[in-house]
């Protein structure tokens, strides 16, 4: 199965962090890294096909568009691509997961930074092992 890594957050020592991580654990040794909402919805309308699915690592908190409005954006417009969503986050806010539960697209909830084990785990993740 052919599959992109994004990594989406508005502060660039942890996309560094992150990309790392991936290459680190095996996810992913060409992850992309987008700083804001609005980037990763220009991103996939750009790259939108059936040929890839996206694995994308959301930071809740960012400025301009968060992982709300981005959810809301994607819930709402067609995406011919398989999007399979992770939320990250410095604080695990139980308002948060809840929220989450409102959206399909999310498979998992992580705190970061991202840690290697966290990666190897999601590689069996039910939702995305077919990937791997």
């Amino acid at each position: 199965m052919n599959f992109k890594t994004l990594l989406v957050d508005d502060d660039q020592v942890i996309l560094f962090l992150h990309q790392k991580m991936c290459q680190l654990s095996n996810f992913d040794s060409q992850a992309i890294t987008l700083d804001s909402g609005e980037k990763l919805l220009d991103y996939l309308k750009q790259n939108d096909d059936d040929k890839a699915d996206f694995v994308i690592f959301l930071d809740i908190n960012m400025p301009g568009l968060n992982a709300w409005d981005v959810l809301d954006h994607l819930k709402n417009n067609k995406i011919l691509a398989e999007l399979y969503i992770i939320l990250v986050t410095s604080s695990v806010d139980n308002a948060d997961k809840t929220k989450a539960k409102d959206y399909n697209l999310i498979l998992d909830f992580i705190e970061k930074p991202i840690k290697v084990e966290q990666l190897k785990d999601l590689q069996k993740h039910p939702g995305l092992q077919h990937l791997f």
